[in-house]
């Protein structure tokens, strides 16, 4: 868990900062989930731009 400075979250940062010693916000920071090589050959097309939509999809999918 790392803690950081409110302010700074919500202007979308978020950067650890030690100074912080209250009203911080609590950030866990979870596992990153990648593609399996039977999913990133799902996600190949011809056109690299729908190959790159049907990838963040799935990333995004795995890891939210």
């Amino acid at each position: 868990m790392t803690l950081i400075d409110r302010a700074c979250y919500e202007r979308g940062c978020a950067c650890y900062d030690s100074r912080v010693d209250r009203d911080g916000v609590e950030v866990v920071q979870r596992k990153w989930v990648g593609l399996t090589d039977e999913e990133r050959i799902m996600c190949r097309s011809y056109d690299p731009e729908e190959a790159v939509a049907k990838t963040e999809a799935k990333l995004r999918e795995k890891n939210t």
